[in-house]
């Protein structure tokens, strides 16, 4: 058998290499071209030094770079396929809770014979409506369900003792444990019997020029792949039309007081996180007129991680910030002072929370949430951040939730890319939007008192409605 040669080894990892680098989807074109010039030059001059001076201990030299160049390139881009494959939701996760005052654990369904449960009226709502009714029917026991338009009235209905039990989502201690007038030790509520329940889920697959996103930031951690059983306190709506790279972002103040779909209730909108993301984006397309449908959800522990995974965020923080811990408790307080610095993770969430001794307060916050999200696209744009992408992705993909299919992700961020090698990363960088907005106490019946709210101005709401429009339409600028 003939013994290959240093040139026909070298010749084969070439070809690997050539191969890997234009299949990895994490290497933006640009520098898929760098690299084949680096490629073809390095192998150039190896061929004329070995001619000229026959030293073989070049071409070993030479193989061993192609080797590292494999490693370097094959490690980063084998994790952002992982990556990309486990982010995306695969399965819907719907934990359901029977819940009731006393502690006692029911071993079957059978077992809530004869009760008095109550439920959602909302036939949409699987952890409210559809599952408890499903496996009742499916035990063939007899049960009185009695239909409440919120969670809210379900538990006051089960402290007043005029039903048995309530289902209730996963995380519900913390969920109505922190609500503004709702003033209940949620740890009375006790969980008698959980079931779980999964789908296969229908991830957005196909690639389209525009891309209408929510960011949310929940205040639970992600259990299962279960977007339901949050407040939801970070809500930010990103527009971006590839073909006309025109862009915008906005904030949504979490007390915004919008119609919820999922109860025909005016509401705060960070309460459609007790029922999930896919409510939450129904009634943002009812509210911008912009068909909202996709989903990115990090739970706060999460954005912890991510942030310092990337070694921090630099922020240029424009006053003094006192905020309870990422535990809401005051033992801790996170202080930040004012300036441009390097934020950790903790600092940042406390960033991103704080609203009560801003100057412009919810306008404050709004523009603290959508600061970051620039940021956090600066960051990540620094060849510095490279050397992070390990950490920074595997603490994103146990941390982040998404309805986007892996392949449309790979093919927005070689979008992205391209436009970035082109044009810089400002390009990339959203116009922000602002809501002109008054604060307000209005009378909240399911609670019996006045409650805040931010009442978003209708002028500024219909100047936001017609830029996302221009943005959906490819209008052009004027």
């Amino acid at each position: 058998m003939k013994r290959l040669n240093w040139k026909t080894i070298s010749l084969l990892f070439s070809i690997i290499l050539i191969g890997i680098i234009f299949m990895a989807p994490i290497i933006p074109d640009i520098i898929r071209w760098i690299f084949l010039a680096i490629i073809i030059v390095l192998d150039l001059l190896a061929y004329l030094y070995v001619k000229r001076s026959k030293r073989k201990n070049v071409s070993l030299i030479h193989s061993l770079i192609k080797i590292i160049l494999v490693i370097l390139i094959l490690i980063p881009n084998t994790l952002f396929s992982g990556f990309i494959r486990n982010i995306s939701t695969k399965t819907e996760t719907y934990d359901i809770h029977f819940v009731g005052l006393e502690d006692i654990k029911l071993k079957s369904v059978t077992e809530l014979e004869n009760k008095k449960i109550g439920i959602l009226n909302d036939e949409n709502s699987k952890i409210g409506y559809i599952y408890p009714k499903s496996v009742v029917s499916e035990s063939e026991i007899k049960v009185k369900f009695v239909e409440y338009e919120s969670y809210i009235d379900s538990i006051q209905a089960l402290i007043n003792k005029k039903i048995d039990l309530i289902v209730l989502p996963g995380g519900y201690q913390k969920t109505f444990g922190n609500i503004e007038g709702f003033n209940i030790d949620t740890s009375k509520l006790i969980s008698q019997l959980e079931i779980i329940k999964k789908e296969k889920s229908n991830p957005f697959s196909e690639h389209q020029d525009i891309l209408n996103l929510v960011l949310i930031g929940g205040d639970n951690p992600i259990e299962g792949n279960s977007t339901a059983g949050f407040n939801y306190d970070v809500i930010i709506v990103v527009s971006y039309n590839f073909k006309t790279q025109e862009s915008a972002l906005i904030s949504i103040p979490r007390d915004s007081y919008i119609t919820n779909v999922c109860t025909n209730r005016k509401d705060k909108i960070t309460h459609t996180g007790w029922y999930g993301a896919e409510c939450l984006t129904k009634t943002l397309t009812k509210f911008l007129g912009i068909e909202i449908d996709k989903y990115m959800l990090i739970d706060f522990e999460g954005l912890i991680e991510v942030v310092d995974s990337l070694g921090g965020v630099t922020i240029n923080v424009d006053q003094r910030i006192e905020e309870q811990d990422e535990n809401r408790s005051f033992e801790n307080m996170i202080v930040i002072e004012a300036g441009e610095q390097k934020l950790n993770g903790r600092e940042a969430l406390a960033y991103l929370r704080h609203r009560k001794t801003l100057v412009d307060g919810v306008y404050g916050r709004s523009n603290h949430q959508e600061q970051f999200i620039l940021a956090m696209i600066n960051q990540l744009a620094k060849p510095s951040s490279w050397f992070r992408i390990n950490g920074f992705l595997r603490t994103v993909q146990k941390s982040v939730l998404t309805n986007l299919s892996g392949n449309s992700l790979v093919t927005y961020y070689n979008d992205a890319s391209l436009i970035l090698s082109q044009k810089g990363v400002e390009s990339l960088m959203p116009e922000r939007l602002e809501f002109k907005t008054q604060d307000a106490m209005i009378y909240t019946p399911s609670l019996g008192r006045e409650l805040y709210y931010t009442i978003i101005e209708s002028k500024s709401l219909n100047s936001v409605k017609e830029k996302f429009k221009s943005i959906n339409t490819g209008e052009e600028k004027e």
